[in-house]
C-alpha cells in the first residue's frame, strides 16, 4: 500500500498542507500509481515525539501494511536527526520505499539513501543554528528591554521599549486583590465588564482569560497574602 505523509508546524499553515497533498496526488498520477490513505500530521514540529499520525504510520508500516511513502520533502520526515535515522532503518528492514519529491531522493537507490543521510545531517546543523541565533536575539532584546515576545497584559511597547500600562497594571493588582479575598473567576469577569477593562484588542474579558492571567500573569498561589500578590506584578 501507497501512504503519503504530510505535516505543518504550525496551525497557520493549512495552505501547506494543501500544497502537500496537490503535490503527492500530481506525483502520483503522474507515476500512475494508486495513493491509497495520507497520513496528515497538523501544526506539528518535526522535532517532537508527539505527531500522532506518524506513529500511526509507522505502526502499519511494522505491521508489513505499507510498501511505499511519499513525502513532498525531507524536513516532513522530521528534524531530529536520530529519530530520522531509526525511522529510516526502520522502512529499510520492512522493505518499504519512501520518496521524497523536493530533494528527488528514493530510498531503495544507494544513492538516495546516502544522500538522505547527509541532507539530515545538514538539516539537523541548520536547526540547531537557527535556535542560538533566536535564543541570541531575544536574549538581547530582553537585556535592553525591548519586545522579545507577545506582549505581556499590564505593559505596552513604547517606542521600542517595553513601559507599565498603569490601566492594566490597576487592573491586573485588583484581579489579585480580589482573587485573595477568594471571589470566583466569574466575579472577576463581572468586575472587569462593570468598569469598563477590557484585553489589549479591546474585546472583553472572558472566564478563561481571567483564570489565565492569574495563573500565569499573577502567579497566584492560594497561601499568598495580598501583597505577596501584588510583589508578583
Amino acid at each position: 500500500m501507497r501512504v503519503g505523509y504530510i505535516r505543518t508546524s504550525t496551525e497557520k499553515q493549512i495552505n501547506g498542507i494543501e500544497q502537500q497533498q496537490n503535490d503527492i496526488q500530481r506525483y502520483c498520477e503522474f507515476k500512475r500509481c494508486e495513493l491509497a490513505d495520507s497520513f496528515i500530521d497538523f501544526g506539528v514540529s518535526g522535532g517532537t515525539d508527539e505527531r500522532q499520525q506518524f506513529k500511526k504510520m509507522m505502526k502499519m508500516v511494522n505491521q508489513g501494511l505499507i510498501t511505499e511513502i511519499v513525502i513532498t520533502e525531507l524536513s516532513r520526515w522530521g528534524r531530529n536527526l536520530g529519530d530520522c535515522i531509526n525511522n529510516l532503518n526502520i522502512l529499510k528492514k520492512k522493505g518499504v520505499n519512501l520518496i521524497c519529491l523536493k530533494e528527488n531522493i528514493d530510498l531503495n537507490s544507494p544513492s538516495g539513501t546516502l544522500l538522505s543521510n547527509l541532507l539530515m545531517v545538514v538539516m539537523e546543523w541548520e536547526r540547531q543554528q537557527t535556535g542560538e541565533r533566536v535564543k541570541s536575539i531575544l536574549n538581547d532584546k530582553k537585556l535592553a528591554n525591548k519586545r522579545y515576545t507577545k506582549q505581556k497584559y499590564g505593559y505596552d511597547m513604547v517606542n521600542g521599549v517595553v513601559k507599565e500600562n498603569p490601566t492594566e497594571i490597576r487592573l491586573l493588582k485588583k484581579v489579585a486583590k480580589m482573587k485573595v479575598q477568594g471571589k470566583s473567576y466569574q466575579d472577576i469577569v463581572d468586575f472587569t465588564k462593570r468598569n469598563g477593562y477590557t484585553k489589549k484588542n479591546g474585546t472583553d474579558f472572558t472566564r478563561n482569560d481571567v483564570i489565565q492571567m492569574v495563573k500565569k500573569r499573577l502567579n497566584y498561589k492560594d497561601s499568598m497574602t495580598i501583597n505577596q500578590v501584588i510583589q508578583y506584578i
